[in-house]
Formats: structure tokens, C-alpha cells, sequence
């Protein structure tokens, strides 16, 4: 089976999937995982295959955002 996953880019996200991919990838499952550059290597360290897409939370911090209504927009972008 081919299984297919996108995950907030996260420690808090991307940690309680990593069990789960190597079950999959344990049981003869292709897993196809799509993250940033910084879970890469973990993620392909468990037998994934790794899909880069661009981290657009990088230097981001609830401190830079002006207010709700800001960080709502970023949120909002990077979400959809």
C-alpha cells in the first residue's frame, strides 16, 4: 500500500508520526511523507520516501506578528 502523509512542520507534529511510519514501512508499506528540510533526515532514516516543501514558518515567531489579525493571515497562508 502507498501511504501518503503531510504533517505541520513541528516537533510537537511531526514526533508522534514517526511510530507510525515505521510500522508502516515495517509491514511492507511505501510511505511518502511530506515535510521540510529540517525532519528529513529522521523521516528518511525510518525508510520514507521525503518530499521537501518550502518552511514558511522559518524566523517566525509570535513576538514579529503586529497582531491577531496578522497572525491569523500568516496562518491562514501557510495552512491552505
Amino acid at each position: 500500500m502507498n501511504v501518503l502523509m503531510i504533517n505541520f512542520p513541528a516537533e510537537g507534529h511531526i514526533n508522534p508520526t514517526l511510530g507510525i511510519v515505521k510500522a508502516l514501512i515495517n509491514r511492507g508499506d511505501s510511505v511518502h511523507y511530506v515535510t521540510t528540510k529540517e525532519f528529513k533526515e529522521r523521516i528518511e532514516g525510518l525508510g520514507a520516501n521525503v518530499y521537501l516543501h518550502p518552511n514558511h514558518l522559518e524566523g517566525i515567531t509570535p513576538q514579529k506578528m503586529a497582531s491577531i489579525h496578522e497572525f491569523m493571515q500568516f496562518h491562514l497562508k501557510t495552512f491552505l
